[in-house]
């Protein structure tokens, strides 16, 4: 799967000191001539967008869509820290650059494991007014 270069490229020149394919090939470990390739193709491989995050401490979704937040710094907020999250996220990250629907699959294992954990994300979705159930589905 591949990201739009040229909006990729965008978000790498704001946030990084990366300005030439040079730059960039030598982090993905290609040749120069291989990300010219994938220029010419606007196809910016999601590997690649991963081994840029942890270089520059970026989040990979923000590197492929531009969606806020950059950094995880950005992420954190306020919020407590549990490195058991980064190694998760870390893993996931890497697991569905092959396997794309493993990121529904993750979701639906957490929420099957931690009953909790999906009475408390449905209560906020409807305090949020997103719920995705609907609401004719609880008439008996």
């Amino acid at each position: 799967m591949n990201a739009n270069f040229n909006d990729v490229w965008e978000r790498l020149v704001e946030a990084t000191d990366i300005r030439f394919n040079k730059d960039l090939a030598e982090i993905v470990d290609v040749t120069p001539q291989y990300v010219s390739q994938k220029r010419r193709k606007n196809e910016f491989p999601f590997g690649w967008a991963y081994l840029v995050a942890q270089k520059y401490n970026l989040l990979t979704e923000w590197i492929i869509t531009g969606k806020p937040p950059k950094n995880i710094e950005g992420k954190k907020k306020d919020s407590l820290h549990f490195q058991i999250l980064n190694d998760l996220d870390e893993w996931l990250q890497e697991l569905v650059v092959g396997e794309p629907y493993r990121k529904e699959w993750f979701r639906a294992s957490i929420e099957d494991s931690f009953p909790m954990f999906r009475e408390w994300k449905k209560r906020k979705e409807n305090e949020e007014g997103r719920s995705d159930i609907d609401p004719q589905s609880n008439v008996a």
